[in-house]
């Protein structure tokens, strides 16, 4: 398997996948909420504040696709609602099934 590095420190191999979440804060429970055009849409009780939200959606998606927390890093979008994930371990079909599973969307 080759490795190329990238900007960051993880190196990129060919098991890692890119995936567009939007994340919706203060939310009554954690649940995806939506599988649209690409983005995930995942609700959090955490509030967006010092990092809570990103640290809840990290655990959240880790339990959830049955990964470790590690497996999964913030690319893009610590302080927004629209983030980049880059997650290692998970297929992207398998990881849409598993969401589209979820809220019966395809």
């Amino acid at each position: 398997m080759s490795k190329k590095r990238n900007s960051g420190e993880r190196p990129l191999t060919e098991n890692r996948i890119h995936i567009a979440v939007k994340v919706h804060p203060r939310s009554a429970r954690d649940e995806i909420a939506a599988f649209k055009d690409g983005v995930i849409h995942v609700k959090l009780r955490a509030l967006p504040q010092e990092g809570r939200a990103n640290e809840a959606l990290i655990e959240y998606l880790a339990s959830f696709l049955g990964i470790r927390k590690s497996d999964i890093s913030l690319v893009r979008g610590a302080r927004a609602k629209d983030k980049l994930l880059a997650i290692t371990g998970v297929a992207m079909d398998t990881l849409i099934r598993k969401v589209t599973a979820v809220k019966g969307q395809e």
